[in-house]
């Protein structure tokens, strides 16, 4: 009998060559994405998996609440480890971690220095092998000294070539930052491109001196230096909130300042919550909930557009029906019949969807930068998706049209006519789920057109600062007396018409932040101001507006300061003018004058509130140079790049040149917004497309039921365009009220989200009309053709006696 099935399935699909083609094409376009979804979803749920440690590893992180700032950060004081492990006998092992980018040294004798910036040194501490995995390719780590030096594969051949074997590269010597000769004593294996902890070097914690100039030791309690994470390995059977409450006992001995708190954070959570780590992707529940909603949308939307394909030729199946019963066939036979037709259809539709799947990451991976394959998936995972979406999609697909059909009598399916098909069910169902996907297509727009909206308001907004035009340089650490030989000799380059010495740009939020108060006010009203240390070319260079007071210049200690005019009102210090001369005070006591009051500016990204912001002449904190240039003719460019590259190289001829656009950094700040609109976007032109096929399927059901009606509509004098308005009404009927029921549910979603944002869009009437008439536009091309060709039948074919 089931041979007997499959042979009747074929049979059927053969004679409908077309309905096939589209309902597989649907089918593997809604699949596909499913598949690409899934594949993203899958990587990123099983970052750092490979850890043997994986339940017992945990990160520390603070929380903080500093006068009006609250939030969460995963940096921890410098001697934090070693100064509260030996007290909690649950901690097995604990490490500090410090990451940054520097230049590397290789001196091999016969040939010429090379010099590497390199990224993701790992500065680390001994414990750092029991907690994490590393899997030995060459030498180990049994001579941990502050003269080592431990390297990935792919990082030691980069170093020193790719024909010799790993085991020689052990004992060769590296020099970091022009501070530290290193000798290599261990090569592992390349870490999973699945982890947060994407160490390519590691060394010991204290060679950060020299390198970090916050390290200061790492005796500093006081001192929060970003990029400083601690990570720990708890005893199997520990409890986890009680080993916080002893780590937050014993930490309190040493950091005195209040509404600061560490908490644990599972190493399964390092990665899925909006703490930074040091992969810099953070894919919180949020993210994989919108993955997820968008994947059961394209699915259902595939689904739909097969139902009303299946439906659209209803009336061949059912006569079909009819002589089968006649012959003595069941319902349950028929259903079986239906259902197994298509199963075929899913399981082509699959097959089909990995090869395209695996085309649409590609795609995603030169688009978005990612780096996702389907091979990242174990073949247990893909068994179990397959089995899944499988008979899910065949039921889906399948068991409404086999219900309806397998249901009709021996007479009736005989003599049914189409438009008596919905008749056999009470509820519209075909009707409710062509809504369905006009209300799934309208969502996925609306969503993708408010995220390219705010992503373009962030990057047009006015910053309150000069973003075009501008070079920044980096130095590994401040030099006065060479930094101002630099700074002379770019000024005397006709290409730059400012340049400046400081610690950042204005919206750096890698400098310092610390906490203030008005002494007459008093300590209870605190708070959080970002300080910059700038020179006397800053405030013009950037543009930023003078309101009172003067600017400050070299001869000014570090006690005279500007402030924002946002500070005025927190600080309580009146008009600009009055504030002039008066005092603000850090929380470690320092008195700091006020000399200049300037326009505010934000110096962080649009997602937070603006904050206030001191600035100040301090030759030891200048970290980068700005350029800003006379003719921002971007053409030009790379021999300006030249040019800067020969004065750097003549007074910092042993350093690498980091430089940057200010642009491109500012861009940098909403990178993960516009890849969520490019990610959306796509999306949203498949679910059209998908849409356009199921849209078709219903124009040539219509087509089909109202044959007689157009006939004897022509035969009483109706015209083409009333012939076209009858095919419209049930479609312009049910957009509307699509529409009204998916822009309320969008609305509310994509609220939500942009509550994320202290700036944001409001979303408009025009988002909503847009989303409308771009799904009506489509609508109306797709079913022009057919209800066309349906409006000029000729009378005389189908009057006649049945």
């Amino acid at each position: 009998m089931l041979r007997n099935f499959f042979v009747t399935s074929y049979r059927s699909l053969a004679r409908n060559k077309a309905h096939f083609f589209l309902g597989v094409t649907g089918l593997t376009l809604g699949i596909s994405c499913v598949i690409a979804l899934y594949s993203i979803i899958n990587f990123h749920s099983n970052y750092d998996k490979h850890q043997e440690n994986y339940d017992t590893v945990y990160r520390i992180i603070g929380s903080y609440k500093i006068g009006d700032e609250e939030g969460k950060t995963p940096t921890v004081p410098h001697p934090l480890s070693n100064g509260i492990k030996d007290e909690i006998p649950g901690i097995e092992a604990m490490s500090n971690t410090f990451l940054l980018s520097a230049q590397i040294n290789i001196e091999e004798s016969g040939k010429p220095l090379t010099k590497i910036n390199q990224n993701n040194i790992a500065f680390v501490q001994p414990a750092i092998f029991e907690i994490l995995t590393f899997k030995w390719a060459a030498g180990g780590r049994t001579n941990f000294n502050p003269n080592s030096a431990f390297l990935s594969a792919t990082t030691a051949q980069k170093f020193f070539g790719n024909n010799a074997p790993l085991q020689s590269f052990i004992g060769k010597t590296i020099v970091l930052a022009n501070k530290h000769n290193l000798t290599v004593e261990g090569i592992y294996e390349d870490l999973p491109k699945k982890t947060d902890f994407p160490f390519e070097i590691m060394t010991a914690y204290e060679n950060q001196e020299g390198v970090n100039p916050y390290f200061n030791e790492g005796k500093a309690w006081g001192t929060l230096n970003g990029g400083t994470q601690c990570v720990m390995k708890m005893a199997a059977q520990s409890d986890a909130a009680q080993i916080q409450k002893e780590v937050n006992t014993a930490f309190k001995k040493y950091y005195k300042e209040e509404g600061y708190t560490l908490e644990l954070q599972p190493l399964a959570n390092v990665h899925s919550e909006s703490v930074y780590n040091y992969s810099g992707v953070m894919f919180e529940s949020k993210y994989k909930l919108i993955s997820y909603t968008i994947a059961i949308f394209l699915a259902l939307i595939g689904s739909i557009n097969f139902i009303n394909l299946t439906t659209a030729r209803a009336i061949k199946r059912a006569r079909e029906v009819g002589i089968r019963k006649v012959m003595g066939g069941l319902r349950s036979e028929l259903i079986l019949q239906f259902i197994l037709e298509t199963f075929v259809i899913v399981s082509i539709a699959l097959c089909l969807g990995f090869v395209l799947g695996e085309q649409i990451l590609i795609l995603f991976n030169q688009m978005l930068g990612m780096d996702v394959r389907l091979i990242d998936v174990t073949i247990f995972d893909w068994v179990v998706f397959s089995f899944i979406v499988l008979f899910g999609m065949t039921l889906l697909s399948g068991l409404y049209p086999a219900l309806v059909l397998s249901k009709f009598s021996a007479l009736n399916a005989i003599k049914i006519k189409i438009s008596n098909i919905d008749k056999q069910s009470r509820i519209p169902v075909r009707k409710i789920l062509v809504g369905l996907q006009f209300g799934f297509s309208i969502s996925l727009i609306i969503g993708a057109m408010v995220i390219f909206s705010q992503t373009e308001y962030m990057r047009s907004y006015d910053m309150g600062f000069r973003t075009e035009g501008i070079i920044n340089l980096r130095f590994p650490s401040p030099d006065p007396e060479r930094q101002t030989r630099l700074k002379n000799q770019l000024e005397s380059n006709p290409t730059f018409d400012k340049v400046s010495l400081h610690i950042g740009s204005p919206l750096a939020m890698g400098n310092n932040t610390n906490k203030y108060f008005n002494p007459l006010v008093g300590k209870e009203e605190t708070f959080t101001v970002n300080s910059k240390s700038i020179d006397e070319n800053y405030l013009e260079l950037f543009e930023i507006g003078l309101i009172s007071g003067r600017n400050i210049n070299s001869n000014d200690p570090r006690t005279n300061v500007l402030i924002t005019e946002n500070s005025l009102s927190k600080f309580n210090l009146g008009s600009p003018h009055e504030a002039l001369g008066k005092i603000i005070e850090s929380d470690w006591g320092q008195k700091c004058t006020i000399v200049g009051v300037v326009e505010d500016f934000n110096s962080r990204s649009l997602q937070s509130e603006m904050m206030p912001v001191l600035l100040f002449f301090n030759p030891q904190g200048f970290y980068e140079i700005a350029m800003r240039l006379s003719n921002s003719n971007q053409s030009e460019l790379p021999e300006i790049i030249k040019s800067i590259e020969a004065t750097w190289n003549n007074v910092y001829p042993e350093l690498l040149i980091e430089y940057g656009l200010l642009e491109d950094q500012i861009a940098s700040h909403y990178e993960f917004e516009s890849t969520m609109a490019k990610f959306i976007s796509f999306f949203v032109c498949i679910a059209l497309i998908i849409s356009i096929l199921g849209l078709y399927g219903l124009t040539d059901y219509m087509a089909n039921s109202k044959r007689k009606e157009i006939g004897i509509r022509k035969v009483i004098g109706a015209n083409i365009s009333q012939i076209l308005i009858l095919f419209g009404k049930e479609v312009v009927l049910l957009l509307l009220l699509a529409f009204v029921i998916s822009s309320a549910a969008s609305y509310w979603l994509m609220n939500s989200w942009l509550e994320g944002f202290e700036y944001r869009i409001n979303i408009g009437w025009e988002i909503m009309m847009g989303a409308l008439f771009v799904t009506a536009l489509i609508s109306f091309l797709t079913m022009s053709s057919r209800s066309f060709a349906a409006a000029k039948i000729n009378p005389v074919e189908v009057l006649k006696d049945e």
